[in-house]
């Protein structure tokens, strides 16, 4: 409910970036300005392996992009 409130959408390119889209709301309201442009966060992937060294959660770079409407 939270990222529906704050995101657009959102585009996953791969296991290590990504961008999220702000909404027009959280634009308007002045909230965008609080947040960084960029967001780094842990995540662990699900599914096949091949060694043990890839269950180690990998770093995943959030670009925040919004820009003010009039």
């Amino acid at each position: 409910m939270v990222a529906e409130a704050l995101f657009e959408h959102i585009d996953v390119l791969g296991l290590r970036k990504a961008t999220a889209h702000l909404t027009a709301d959280i634009v308007r309201h002045g909230l965008a300005a609080a947040l960084p442009e960029e967001v780094g966060t842990l995540v662990c992937g699900r599914g096949e392996r091949s060694s043990a060294d890839q269950h180690r959660p990998a770093l995943l770079v959030i670009n925040v992009c919004w820009s003010p409407s009039g």
